[in-house]
């Protein structure tokens, strides 16, 4: 159905597409059940570590630091994808979910052909991540990176392998959340075993609006897409778009 194919898709783009889809970060998934004539709305966003703070982005002058809050080990979230994936598939899902992740594994473990756009994204990236030893060592074996290049991520596989085979507990428990923990204290990051331990995917209640004679059935917050989406299109019914 529906949800295996975004769980097998999500975990695939986690390889193949890291700049758009990877476990380590979250989002939301909006679905209608045909079955129950029910609309359901799951949260996976990210969260901030426990021992997060107001001012953890700023420099000591009191000014906003412009980098930690987007690059390196203070700028991430407790990542939620892992969460969002399983609870979609335990209430939804009907094929294995070994199964759903097995594609993931195989690009991951034998590799890509890498495209001229992810090449390109690659080499774009590669002044802020030259910084990070094991970065460097998966993406840029080369550099710069060339189209066609294959493209091997081992350690993702055995991520994707511990967790196509035990399902969500061995990301945010056990040997992933250890190395995790570990390599956050070792770098000045703040997500803990526990924060990974504690990360729970939330279902929320779809925020419902209406366009002209239409039903739109959209996220709630924490996600700002459903509110503007709905703001534009209450907009846009005052003006004859026809005539525009």
């Amino acid at each position: 159905n529906a949800i295996d194919a975004s769980v097998a898709v999500a975990f695939a783009l986690a390889v193949v597409l890291p700049r758009a889809g990877n476990i380590g970060g979250g989002g939301f998934i909006v679905l209608h059940n045909a079955q129950e004539n029910k609309n359901y709305a799951l949260d996976y966003r990210e969260m901030a570590p426990a021992a997060a703070h107001r001012d953890m982005y700023l420099n000591e002058d009191g000014s906003v630091n412009q980098t930690t809050s987007r690059l390196g080990y203070l700028s991430g979230g407790v990542p939620g994808t892992v969460a969002g994936m399983w609870e979609a598939h335990q209430k939804f899902g009907s094929l294995p979910w070994k199964d759903l992740i097995q594609p993931a594994i195989k690009l991951a473990k034998q590799g890509f052909k890498v495209s001229p756009f992810m090449a390109d994204s690659i080499n774009r990236a590669y002044s802020s991540m030259k910084n990070y030893p094991s970065t460097v060592e998966i993406f840029f074996q080369e550099y710069p990176v060339k189209s066609q290049h294959l493209l091997v991520q081992k350690d993702l596989a055995a991520t994707l392998t511990r967790i196509a085979n035990n399902g969500r507990d061995r990301f945010y428990k056990g040997k992933t959340a250890k190395m995790f923990a570990e390599a956050m204290k070792k770098n000045g990051g703040l997500i803990t075993e526990d924060d990974l331990n504690n990360y729970q995917a939330v279902w929320r209640e779809p925020l419902v609006g209406k366009y002209k004679d239409f039903k739109i059935i959209t996220m709630p917050p924490p996600s700002s897409g459903g509110v503007h989406l709905i703001q534009m299109l209450n907009i846009l019914e005052n003006f004859k778009l026809k005539t525009l």
